[in-house]
């Protein structure tokens, strides 16, 4: 079995998407700071970031 993605479920969105981006210079594949849902690159894997309200 191989891993592609883990979901990142947060409260607030936009300061983790800046994290990720800025911080951790992670490449974002899809989506923006103001969507709900993103895509970053990490190697082999995707981190797929969305705001855990939507989840509910």
């Amino acid at each position: 079995m191989r891993v592609t993605n883990i979901r990142l479920l947060t409260h607030d969105f936009r300061t983790m998407f800046q994290f990720y981006k800025e911080q951790l210079g992670l490449e974002c594949m899809y989506g923006h700071e103001d969507s709900n849902y993103a895509d970053f690159k990490l190697g082999d894997i995707y981190l797929p970031l969305f705001d855990k309200a939507l989840m509910m």
